[in-house]
């Protein structure tokens, strides 16, 4: 796609396909000197093309941008600074077009501003931007296609500890989202404790498994991470951990995260919901045919049996309902170089297919080079603690192939889009050699069969 551009993982969608008039995938990025880009893949005719958005933006991959499609086929594409005071984005002039962009807006979602990480989901007709800012998930709403915005709703802090609150955010399905969260006490290599679930419908933001926590209409939100569900507990397994994806595909609720058991030690773990299909209120998954979600949808009781595993993480699917979580493989040591480089906790990633239930893309490797793998659980009819993977390599250990993307939407020849090259830092501190930051990656995809 481009020989310069980066990403970080807290925002999506990155990479998405959209059939309208064109069959095209969309994806963003941000160069090593700060411009914000946009580009498209015809899959018709093969023609690439791109668009800068704003030129030397902010030196940061924090800032790297996100794609909605309006139903007017319409473009609109959120960027921030890393922390910054407000969210910019700009709309297509033309549908399903990068050509041309209308002048950029900003939106200032509350006083005191400390924005990062734009993930913009459609929710019953409504765009709904799902942010991070000062610490918290914050939501703020259009209900004119991006024109005008609500103020911010506060979802889920940190309860008063630590720093921030880091969220995955999955697709819209059934008209509601779900959070895969990890609660940061510092940055950098500061500890980054647990993995927890929750799911938010536009009002309500619910347990796993349906129990209202609180609601925007009845102002008792936020709520803390710690009213959520837990999935991995840092605290009796004595590891960190960090979130790195959050997926519905087929109905079916999934979450990816890293576990740190040391800066030299990232082991990727896959998390599968299998509740019973009833929320607390006694209502069922709606079955919208096409839409992803099937009847299961909505889980059952997150504490049936003991609600943990001796490991310290969520309840054994075997032996009632809950988080089925497993090592998904040993991802290897961090991505970054450098002995006093803070962030040690960068793995290269694994993320989930948002479309295609229990396939994983994983970086396996270290700052030398590192492999993708794409995972496939089979289903073999068999309840077993332990699932049974299908293994296949994308692209060899001969470079740094990291932060893999499963574009939505994606055509089967451009199944999935990682960075590939060399990535020392996600902003310009240790850069050797200009003031650019410190990746020299390109964005590249490749057919997944």
């Amino acid at each position: 796609m481009t020989d310069d551009g980066a990403w970080c993982w807290f925002q999506d969608p990155r990479a998405l396909r959209h059939r309208g008039r064109h069959d095209r995938t969309y994806v963003g990025w941000i160069t090593r000197h700060g411009d914000i880009q946009v580009g498209q893949y015809d899959h018709d005719d093969g023609e690439l093309a791109t668009s800068d958005l704003h030129v030397d933006f902010e030196r940061d991959d924090h800032d790297d941008p996100t794609i909605a499609v309006r139903p007017d086929g319409r473009l609109v594409v959120f960027y921030t600074r890393h922390g910054g005071p407000a969210v910019h984005y700009r709309v297509s002039t033309r549908p399903e077009s990068v050509a041309a962009f209308d002048p950029e807006r900003a939106i200032e979602p509350g006083p005191d501003t400390s924005v990062t990480y734009p993930n913009p989901r459609w929710i019953d007709g409504d765009l709904h931007l799902l942010l991070r800012n000062d610490g918290s998930v914050v939501d703020v709403v259009s209900h004119d296609g991006g024109e005008t915005w609500t103020d911010q709703r506060e979802l889920v802090s940190t309860g008063g500890e630590g720093w921030c609150v880091y969220a995955k955010v999955s697709r819209a399905r059934d008209g509601e989202v779900h959070l895969g969260l990890t609660h940061a006490m510092g940055g950098g290599n500061d500890p980054h404790r647990h993995v927890y679930h929750a799911r938010f419908d536009g009002d309500a933001v619910r347990a796993s498994d349906g129990t209202v926590l609180g609601r925007v209409s009845g102002g008792s939100l936020p709520v803390s991470i710690y009213e959520t569900t837990p999935v991995f507990d840092s605290d009796e397994t004595g590891d960190d951990a960090w979130i790195w994806d959050c997926s519905t595909a087929g109905g079916v609720v999934q979450l990816v995260y890293s576990q740190l058991v040391s800066d030299d030690d990232h082991r990727y773990r896959y998390a599968r919901w299998n509740g019973d299909g009833r929320d607390r209120d006694g209502r069922g998954g709606d079955s919208q045919g096409g839409d992803g979600r099937d009847r299961d949808g909505r889980g059952g009781d997150s504490q049936g049996g003991d609600g943990r595993d001796r490991d310290g993480r969520g309840g054994d699917g075997q032996n009632g309902v809950g988080w089925n979580d497993e090592l998904l493989c040993h991802g290897g040591n961090h991505i970054v170089a450098g002995e006093d480089n803070h962030e040690r906790y960068y793995s290269g990633g694994v993320v989930l297919d948002h479309d295609e239930p229990g396939v994983c893309y994983a970086s396996v490797g270290s700052h030398d080079s590192s492999a993708l793998v794409r995972f496939e659980r089979v289903d073999d009819g068999r309840r077993t603690e332990h699932s049974v993977w299908r293994r296949e390599q994308v692209v060899d250990a001969d470079a740094q192939n990291v932060r893999p993307v499963a574009p939505w939407n994606s055509h089967p020849e451009l199944g999935v889009c990682w960075m590939r090259g060399e990535y020392t830092h996600y902003a310009s501190w240790y850069s050797d050699e200009d003031d650019g930051a410190a990746f020299r990656t390109a964005i590249v995809g490749d057919s997944v069969e």
